[in-house]
């Protein structure tokens, strides 16, 4: 049996894809019009609309009402790389900010203890739940959790900055590595109406443990991405026999 073709308006988004990826449109160029789109690839306004659409949803482009269509950047994640949110931003031409939308104090269920290696008998941990913005637009979803007995002074203005810097800079604590977990998801209903974006879209979710350098859990992290909005990258390298 023949293979089924994809849609005129799927094949065209692949094509102005591939050319993006390959930096034939750079980051902030402008593409050609619809009517010049049109020409070239013998299809109607109304297709390439289609195209620039499934584009847009995916987060290769950005449409600006009355200038045109535009290559965006994907925020990039180097998997191998331990960076807080406003370290992984330092450097980059956007603007970014954190939300807060929860800071409580919460009973430690069995699974967050497990995950902070909590004594049994221990009771309370910080819950904070935080969106990461990028240019007035929800990047990721953050949900942590942390031991009251090791941060008695945490504070939600500290947590609207990087706790990264606290633990390190305020508390004089080592930060050694974390322990990631990457999961494809269909996100939960309270997600997907932060993301703006049907239960049924993929996103990733990842499960973190980070470790201070005496090796006791310091959070236990879940922390939700649109893959339309990043990149995750990781550098291989290749070792002699």
């Amino acid at each position: 049996m023949a293979k089924k073709r994809s849609p005129i308006y799927v094949q065209l988004a692949n094509d102005l894809k591939t050319k993006i990826q390959e930096k034939k449109y750079a980051v902030g160029e402008a593409l050609p019009t619809e009517a010049a789109l049109s020409e070239k690839y013998g299809v109607s306004r109304i297709t390439i609309r289609k195209a620039i659409s499934k584009l847009a949803d995916e987060g290769y482009v950005d449409t600006i009402q009355g200038s045109g269509t535009y290559v965006k950047e994907k925020i990039e994640h180097n998997l191998f790389s331990l960076k807080s949110f406003v370290e992984e931003m330092a450097g980059k031409n956007r603007i970014f900010s954190s939300q807060i939308l929860r800071f409580e104090l919460q009973t430690a269920v069995k699974e967050i203890k497990e995950k902070l290696a909590l004594p049994s008998d221990t009771e309370t941990v910080y819950y904070i739940r935080r969106t990461r913005i990028v240019d007035d637009k929800i990047f990721a979803i953050e949900d942590t959790y942390m031991p009251l007995e090791l941060f008695p002074d945490l504070t939600y203005e500290v947590m609207k900055g990087s706790k990264y810097r606290y633990i390190e800079q305020e508390k004089q604590m080592a930060i050694k590595d974390s322990k990631q977990e990457f999961i494809p998801i269909l996100p939960p209903k309270d997600i997907a109406q932060l993301f703006e974006i049907g239960e049924n879209i993929p996103i990733l979710k990842i499960e973190s443990i980070g470790y201070l350098d005496s090796g006791r859990p310091f959070e236990f992290s879940e922390v939700y991405y649109k893959s339309s909005e990043y990149r995750f990258t990781m550098t291989a390298n290749r070792l002699a026999d």
